[in-house]
């Protein structure tokens, strides 16, 4: 599946493209994510917490990072599991910093598949939603950062 999302945040490109260089903060931003331990070189190691219909799973993997300080973009890839639902998803996220009158435009562009029982409830219209959902978070947490 594909998510195309855009969120403007009311701060110059450079200081939203300094908040990308910390996955601390950024994974703070998520509602539902955390680290499970120590960030390494560009290595994640991710809890993601979330609830599509009526199974709550808690994805436990990791992803990277890679950043392109010339175009300031980038993505982040990654796969994770939940062993209570037998799930697992894998995905990748490219995203862009531009300037725009009100601040800074993010781009996101999401793909992932997620396999188990918790694809039974992922139908498109849920996820999307879902998605929207945490990506209004995400940016109204990383302004007030």
């Amino acid at each position: 599946m594909q998510l195309d999302q855009t969120f403007t945040v009311a701060a110059s490109p450079e200081a939203v493209w300094s908040a990308f260089h910390d996955p601390v903060l950024l994974v703070a931003c998520l509602p539902g994510a955390s680290l499970r331990g120590e960030v390494q070189g560009n290595r994640l190691p991710l809890l993601f917490k979330v609830k599509l219909g009526p199974i709550a799973a808690a994805f436990a993997g990791e992803g990277e990072v890679h950043l392109d300080e010339t175009a300031r973009t980038g993505r982040f890839a990654g796969q994770a599991a939940d062993p209570r639902s037998n799930s697992r998803v894998k995905g990748e996220a490219s995203f862009a910093v531009a300037a725009v009158d009100e601040g800074t435009q993010v781009t996101v562009a999401v793909t992932f598949t997620i396999t188990g029982s918790l694809a039974q409830f992922s139908r498109e219209g849920i996820v999307r939603a879902l998605a929207e959902q945490l990506t209004r978070q995400f940016a109204d947490n990383l302004q007030a950062e």
